[in-house]
């Protein structure tokens, strides 16, 4: 019983991390689509101030998913509930998963660091806007 319920809260979880990131990809291109003027080819200082705040926040939020998404696959290779096996898919000969999962800790450490110097710059930018607004002439 205790494992039909471990793998139950697995899938459901495992389904709802899918499902943010569904959500987060569909939320990305709906912005990308609005700013590259397919409604409008401006955007007003104060709106795009308003926006580079939230790419500012979103940008600090998805580093945090890449900083804690190592930490739960090392915890899924030292769960006893859990099977981890890795396969080449060249060869479909198996490996052992750590020197990969050791490599991709590399690789998002270094896409954390992007992510902060993206968030950094995106507050920049919106400072230099800070002071702007507009006016309809008539």
């Amino acid at each position: 019983m205790n494992e039909t319920r471990f793998s139950a809260d697995l899938l459901a979880a495992g389904e709802s991390q899918r499902e943010a990131a569904d959500q987060l990809a569909a939320a990305a291109e709906a912005l990308a689509r609005e700013a590259n003027g397919g409604r409008s080819a401006l955007m007003p200082a104060p709106v795009a101030y308003d926006v580079l705040g939230n790419l500012k926040v979103s940008l600090a939020l998805l580093n945090e998913v890449v900083r804690y998404l190592p930490r739960g696959l090392w915890r899924s290779l030292d769960d006893s509930r859990l099977e981890v096996y890795d396969q080449d898919l060249c060869t479909g000969q198996q490996r052992d998963p750590g020197p990969q999962l050791a490599s991709v800790a590399d690789h998002l450490s270094m896409l954390a660091e992007l992510l902060d110097a993206a968030a950094d710059r995106a507050e920049m930018a919106q400072a230099l806007l800070s002071g702007q607004g507009y006016r309809v002439r008539h």
